[in-house]
């Protein structure tokens, strides 16, 4: 088994590529997309294992579309700014990271394999590289946190794979990107600061390892979603302090040495600058109408309410089981499992027994205490401003809280212990005392949220399941960690994230859907008229750009002012299309003037009349109503949809 295990890790690298290329080859995704079959009422095809997730629709019902609409734009493949998206002129680069046909795509890695693979592979490329990527990388940064303690690493890889919090946000928002560029950027520091100048290769190190930074820098830069960059550029900082304490850079380098990184970090700063103006320069209008909408518009935070949230673990080893959480939806109570405060508390209890303060456990206690206090308490804006953490919500800081308490965790529990005997020798009640203590707290503060969550048996189980867990990491050392109790902790996380997306093969779940298919056929004859998708609502309404149809009212990531206006032109409903929206149109042509109505924050109602739908240049409906003959023409039909021509 040894033997085994160290060829394993000699070829680890081998191993994954083998394993992501069979995987882009067979087409295997994640994807939740039959949903979208669902609801026009045919089966969801194509799942191996899982099911697809309603919740979700945030992926199979915009990100994904567009991803599509990406392939099948008119104007070309691969646009930066689409016409099929809104049915309009739009940044798909910006606006949920889609493929585009751009030098830019170095920085987004995963979704290069859109732009020379077909659908069905490129979604493999997709899903497959990102976790198998996450998984590798977390595991070279376990290494490191762990002083090379490889089965704590294989473990911290899996809860961080694993994770609800990467699972349930695992397509949109960059989330595993994030975490992806986070962890390799410091893994890639770290070995910058190793390498010895007296190495003959010393100076293509240097600059291969410059490179993986910088496209690690390149690609979290480009996630856009400041809500959880802000609190991971805190720990990434200091994780890069902690590197240089390991490393005393200005001590260990020589004048020469320090002017060829100061030169390799002026060309990295340059590319990761002139990279940042082009996007910039590119999507200026992109930028000015979301940070000017009416949602979500420049959202500032001042955090606070979220305590007992960060308790939740007791119940997210459910979430994929029940589909449900105590509290929000599934997505945004997902987080990673940290058994909060345990690493804390094992923290102290090391410090004081080794008489002495770890530097990177220190370093994690206070980042831990500052998002803490952001998250339980809340910043003055003087605060709030000052740390820029008012761009993240306490919810969304809250999964870098948990993050960095899982690093934490693990750090601690690598740590050699001092000559004085264990925990365990010492003090077996302690130890129990505190499981039940940390296991007590937790269930009770997460039951408090809401009752009826946990059934009897619920409880039960996840009292003995935390119980074994949480007593195992007090236990441990690095020395002898126990082979038990690491398979089944391994075994409870992957079963926990795994059944969370389907695992499915190709697309076919959405390819061969009639009701679309006949509205491709139509769409044939006309590839840049524009269509709305009337009366019916959100992900429908996006469907169509599974087949590259422009659709007006396909989810406007950003308002088409331009387009309302010619409806509004007082401007008198211009809070309500001002905004990130799903939207839902109906036909009335019994009013003279349409008629807005804000149903969500991130979705309104629309009625138009036929001379509305002439003012906005639309050709096709795609609807299940019955339309007018006067004014409407039935093209086609399949099943309860019916494509109308605009007469």
């Amino acid at each position: 088994m040894k033997n085994i295990l160290e060829k394993t890790f000699k070829y680890r690298y081998i191993l994954a590529a083998i394993l992501f290329a069979a995987c882009v080859f067979v087409g295997i995704n994640g994807s939740s997309l039959g949903c979208i079959a669902k609801t026009f009422g045919h089966e969801d095809t194509g799942v191996l294992f899982g099911v697809s997730r309603l919740i979700r629709s945030d992926e199979y019902g915009t990100f994904t579309p567009m991803t599509f609409a990406q392939y099948l734009d008119p104007s070309g493949r691969f646009p930066y700014f689409s016409t099929v998206m809104r049915g309009d002129v739009t940044d798909a680069f910006i606006t949920y990271g889609q493929p585009v046909m751009s030098w830019l795509m170095i920085f987004r890695p995963f979704q290069i394999g859109f732009l020379f693979l077909p659908i069905s592979q490129g979604m493999a490329f997709f899903w497959c590289g990102r976790f198998i990527a996450l998984f590798m990388v977390s595991f070279e940064f376990g290494r490191l946190i762990t002083d090379d303690r490889r089965k704590i690493s294989f473990l911290y890889a899996v809860m961080v794979a694993f994770a609800p919090a990467v699972q349930w946000w695992f397509a949109i928002n960059g989330f595993v990107e994030m975490i992806i560029s986070a962890e390799l950027s410091i893994v890639f520091f770290s070995k910058y600061l190793k390498s010895e100048a007296g190495d003959s290769l010393y100076l293509l190190k240097k600059s291969v390892l410059a490179l993986g930074i910088m496209l690690s820098a390149g690609t979290f830069a480009l996630t856009l979603y400041p809500a959880w960059m802000v609190p991971m550029v805190y720990l990434i900082l200091y994780l890069i302090v902690w590197q240089l304490k390991e490393e005393p850079y200005f001590i260990n380098s020589s004048g020469k040495a320090i002017i060829t990184d100061i030169i390799i970090l002026f060309l990295i700063l340059l590319i990761i600058g002139f990279t940042v103006y082009t996007v910039s320069f590119r999507s200026t209008h992109t930028i000015s109408a979301i940070m000017n909408t009416a949602y979500p518009g420049k959202r500032i935070e001042s955090g606070g309410g979220a305590f007992k949230h960060m308790f939740n673990y007791a119940a997210e080893l459910w979430y994929a089981k029940r589909d449900s959480s105590p509290f929000y939806n599934v997505c945004e109570s997902a987080y990673f499992i940290d058994f909060f405060p345990l690493a804390h508390i094992l923290f102290i209890i090391r410090s004081i027994k080794n008489k002495k303060l770890d530097f990177l456990g220190t370093l994690l206690f206070v980042l831990s205490t500052f998002f803490f206090i952001y998250i339980a308490v809340g910043f003055s804006p003087e605060l709030t401003d000052l740390t820029k953490m008012g761009y993240s919500t306490a919810n969304r800081a809250l999964v870098v809280f948990t993050f960095v308490n899982l690093i934490m965790l693990f750090r601690t529990i690598s740590l050699k212990a001092s000559k004085e005997e264990t925990l365990e020798k010492r003090s077996p009640i302690l130890a129990i005392l505190l499981t039940l203590a940390i296991i007590s707290t937790a269930m009770l503060v997460s039951r408090s949220i809401n009752p009826g969550y946990y059934s009897i048996k619920m409880l039960a189980v996840t009292a003995v399941v935390l119980g074994f867990i949480i007593y195992g990491f007090i236990i441990n050392d690095s020395d002898r960690l126990k082979v038990v109790w690491g398979i089944i902790l391994a075994a409870i996380m992957i079963a926990s994230g795994s059944f969370v997306n389907p695992i499915r093969i190709g697309v076919k779940a959405v390819t061969d859907i009639p009701e679309l298919n006949m509205a491709e056929k139509v769409s044939e004859a006309d590839r840049e008229a524009l269509w709305i998708v009337e009366g019916a609502e959100y992900p429908v309404t996006d469907s169509l750009l599974y087949k590259g149809i422009r659709t007006v009212n396909s989810t406007n990531v950003y308002p088409d002012l331009d387009r309302w206006k010619k409806l509004d032109p007082a401007g008198e409903y211009k809070d309500i299309y001002n905004r990130y929206a799903h939207i839902k149109i109906n036909i009335n042509d019994e009013i003279n003037k349409a008629r807005f109505k804000l149903i969500a924050p991130d979705s309104f109602l629309v009625e138009l009349s036929y001379d509305d739908l002439m003012t906005l240049g639309v050709r096709y409906i795609f609807t299940t109503n019955e339309l007018s003959p006067e004014h409407y023409t039935k093209v086609d039909s399949e099943g309860d949809y019916k494509v109308y021509q605009i007469n």
